[in-house]
């Protein structure tokens, strides 16, 4: 089977950067980079990773949304 790089510089793959900011409740760049290293070689995949952060966010309850606010 073959993986879905998301960042090539690191093999990270997608799943493995949604899964860390779902589990860590991580949703900002650089705690995900972080957490799975994307985005911490080239770069070029920092904005997908805003992307897949902002998806996240919007899945949450709107009350943990305030949280993250402040």
């Amino acid at each position: 089977m073959s993986r879905k790089l998301f960042c090539l510089c690191n093999e990270v793959e997608e799943s493995e950067v949604r899964k860390a900011i779902r589990k860590g409740e991580l949703y900002f760049l650089p705690a995900v980079s972080e957490a799975t290293g994307a985005g911490t070689g080239c770069g070029r995949c920092r904005s997908r990773i805003q992307e897949l952060i902002d998806e996240e966010k919007k899945r949450l309850p709107a009350i943990r949304q305030l949280k993250l606010e402040f």
